[in-house]
């Protein structure tokens, strides 16, 4: 496996996706939110690659 660049986040977009975990906790599946955190992490790796 490659190693990746680090992603650094600005302060809005930690802000963002904190908004957009507390609105997926309270609307969202235990299952479906570990898809997306899976779905996520993954992106995040793909991207840094690049």
């Amino acid at each position: 496996m490659r190693s990746g660049l680090r992603i650094e986040w600005s302060l809005e977009a930690t802000n963002n996706l904190n908004q957009i975990f507390d609105y997926i906790e309270d609307s969202w599946s235990e299952r479906e939110i570990k898809e997306f955190s899976k779905f996520l992490e993954s992106t995040l790796e793909s991207l840094s690659l690049y």
